[in-house]
């Protein structure tokens, strides 16, 4: 897998909600970076807490999970893989 993933970011628990919630990401992405790249998004302190749950699993997937993985996992052709983050946790 060479080209960009789509991902769908879904604000929940108290996070601000992103301008443009569809996205793209090189699928050797990490959630870990991820987590920084939505932390610099939202404009959020560095060190503070948000937390990414892969809705179709309700799940946290591991900082060192690829989202090509989870893309590869949870997402269709019609259905972009769709990642919940938020600023408290929701999911067990």
């Amino acid at each position: 897998m060479s080209s960009l993933v789509p991902v769908y970011l879904k604000a929940v628990a108290g996070a601000p909600r992103l301008r443009e919630p569809n996205r793209s990401y090189d699928p050797s992405t990490s959630i870990g970076e991820l987590e920084i790249k939505l932390r610099t998004t939202l404009r959020m302190p560095e060190g503070s807490p948000i937390f990414i749950y892969v809705t179709a699993g309700s799940f946290a997937p591991s900082p060192e999970q690829s989202i090509g993985f989870l893309y590869k996992t949870f997402a269709t052709e019609k259905r972009p893989l769709t990642l919940s983050y938020g600023i408290l946790e929701v999911f067990g």
